[in-house]
């Protein structure tokens, strides 16, 4: 057990049943902090992660974190923490901003003890006008800003309306280029229910990646999440293909962890252009994760650097924008 220079929190490692059982009580979970998602960097990157809880002076649990972390030869200890710590919803009334700005300062305690030389942290704390303070606050902490890094912004909307309400919130040329995909010669299909599907989705995104020029996810990552399981976790992925012939019009893949979804890949081939399967497909993935039982639809990014037709897919939804403050070094 660590304590905090100054702290009235504690943080220990955890094991999987109670990480998953706190994870329970976190609002708007994201996909970075899943236990899964440390699972398949570990596996498929050699990360090392290291889950807290973190326990205030009546060790109630006030959050979590998941810090990956790496010993580099020459380097040495290498960590990161991707948009964390987060909140455990309780009834002891941890503010929100304050209290993760505590957390982080308890983290970099634990940083020192284990001897991690190299740490980054991109925390999950909004930029805005209300929060702007936390950027000193971190700095006074010792943090350094890594100003070529964008910060992360998405949005975010409930799921908890009927699925009538839910399309009615949506933007005029949205809804009608939804319908008209849906009334198309288009079938959407689950991955799981095709031969090789996790397959033949790497495949189309690997091609995809070559021919517009884009890094995204590497092939090992995106299995190893697929392999993932858990009852709060689910790997959705979707074809979009034309019916009498079964060309390939697009894929998306959702990952539904906790009590969010995320829309985390998304592509179409020039079929798919002209027949609108992005439209539905993303509604496929949005009424699946509704019916799993999420409250949130996270967009997967949008911001400064989000290209403008991707944008403007995007914000059809009309989603609740949200951006971050952005990455430190420690």
């Amino acid at each position: 057990m660590v304590m905090g220079v100054g702290s009235v929190f504690s943080s220990r490692e955890i094991a999987r049943e109670e990480w998953d059982f706190l994870w329970s009580k976190v609002n708007h979970t994201n996909i970075l902090q899943s236990w899964e998602y440390g699972d398949a960097k570990s596996k498929s990157e050699g990360w090392k992660p290291i889950r807290l809880v973190f326990e205030d002076e009546n060790n109630i649990p006030v959050g979590l974190a998941q810090v990956l972390t790496k010993t580099l030869p020459i380097i040495g200890g290498f960590a990161r923490l991707n948009r964390g710590p987060l909140l455990v919803v309780s009834d002891e009334g941890h503010g929100d901003t304050h209290t993760r700005l505590q957390l982080i300062s308890h983290i970099q305690q634990v940083a020192k003890t284990k001897r991690w030389w190299f740490f980054y942290l991109a925390p999950e704390i909004g930029d805005n006008e209300n929060e702007e303070r936390a950027k000193t606050k971190l700095q006074k902490l010792g943090l350094k800003e890594r100003s070529k890094n964008l910060a992360w912004g998405s949005s975010r909307f409930s799921l908890e309306p009927d699925e009538d309400i839910l399309i009615a919130g949506l933007k005029g040329k949205w809804r009608n280029l939804l319908k008209k995909a849906q009334k198309s010669d288009l079938m959407i299909s689950h991955g799981s229910c095709k031969l090789n599907g996790i397959g033949r989705l790497i495949e189309f995104y690997k091609a995809a990646k070559i021919s517009k020029s884009f890094s995204g996810i590497s092939a090992d990552l995106l299995r190893c999440l697929s392999e993932q399981d858990s009852e709060k976790w689910k790997f959705n992925y979707y074809f979009a293909e034309q019916q009498d012939t079964l060309d390939l019009a697009g894929v998306l893949v959702c990952v539904i962890h906790g009590d969010t979804a995320t829309y985390l890949i998304g592509n179409t081939t020039d079929l798919g252009r002209r027949t609108n399967a992005n439209y539905s497909l993303l509604w496929n993935a949005i009424i699946d994760s509704k019916n799993f039982g999420c409250r949130w639809f996270d967009l997967g990014g949008v911001n400064a650097n989000t290209p403008r037709g991707i944008r403007h897919f995007k914000e059809g939804l009309k989603g609740q924008t949200y951006n971050l403050i952005g990455e430190y070094k420690g």
